[in-house]
């Protein structure tokens, strides 16, 4: 009886900072698209090149995912090209704020559309 020899793709490991940049990015991308509701986290982790189980390495839930991206995306705003700030409490506070109106304004997408794009 002959073993067959399994082969698994290679695994590129990537520097923290840039494995969390690719996985916003994604989920930006999936959020304009679907919307906050409708996002899945395994689509999200398809987008970013890796399996769902490993995006809970970096965020906790889709919300605190959400929550990173809005600071991102505000951070961007505030700073275009610049480096971007910490939150201070109160701003992370806005920001998960943010994401109950997105979820509440959100049923067919075009609240996320907006605010992704």
């Amino acid at each position: 009886m002959m073993e067959e020899k399994v082969t698994r793709k290679a695994s590129v490991r990537l520097p923290q900072e840039k494995r969390v940049a690719d996985i916003m990015a994604a989920a930006r991308r999936v959020i304009a698209q679907r919307g906050y509701e409708n996002a899945l986290m395994s689509e999200i982790a398809e987008q970013a090149g890796m399996v769902e189980g490993s995006l809970y390495r970096y965020f906790e839930n889709k919300r605190d995912l959400l929550t990173k991206v809005v600071d991102d995306w505000y951070c961007e705003a505030i700073h275009p090209g610049g480096d971007c700030f910490a939150f201070t409490p109160w701003l992370a506070s806005q920001a998960a704020g943010w994401s109950d109106i997105a979820q509440a304004h959100n049923a067919n997408g075009a609240y996320a559309g907006y605010v992704w794009r």
